[in-house]
């Protein structure tokens, strides 16, 4: 698992994606979510990806939502998505805009390339459940965070993930 805890710092640890011929994705990512709006849906406020490294992706991530007049209450990290099983592959760090995980937690729904790619998410500060739901929400899994392979029925599945704290109120 990534060492990455701090904003804006690089792990020591950062896995390089494998990338296919042709591909677009860039290895590394990082999207900003704010809190859970009306329809109980936390919105992406600013996204941005890197060929570099994960720091650098944050950066951009950062830039965006300064472009877009977006002050972060507290852009802490939430959880790290990744394309393959055991934390490989393109990397996307979520951000929540409203602070650390807490028993609410954020519920996130991936843009079209997570929703057909996502394998394993890792674990950062206090979010440690997640509730994984598949692209037509009618099938959900509940796991604690880690988890090196999403299982059957959602790998490459993904159509919602609830991140949330089983003991941060």
């Amino acid at each position: 698992m990534s060492a990455f805890m701090g904003a804006g710092t690089s792990s020591a640890t950062e896995t390089t994606g494998t990338r296919s011929p042709g591909s677009s994705q860039p290895e590394f990512c990082a999207t900003l979510v704010g809190a859970a709006t009306a329809s109980d849906i936390s919105p992406t406020l600013a996204e941005a990806c890197s060929e570099t490294s994960r720091a650098d992706a944050v950066d951009k991530m950062r830039a965006e939502a300064s472009h877009r007049g977006i002050t972060a209450v507290a852009d802490t990290p939430l959880m790290i998505w990744y394309e393959h099983a055991d934390y490989k592959g393109f990397s996307n760090v979520i951000y929540g805009n409203a602070g650390r995980c807490d028993r609410s937690g954020y519920k996130i729904n991936p843009n079209s390339y997570w929703a057909g790619n996502l394998s394993s998410i890792g674990r950062v500060d206090t979010c440690d459940k997640a509730f994984v739901y598949n692209t037509r929400i009618d099938f959900t899994e509940t796991y604690t965070l880690s988890v090196p392979l999403l299982g059957a029925g959602l790998n490459d599945n993904v159509g919602r993930v609830k991140v949330f704290s089983s003991y941060w109120p």
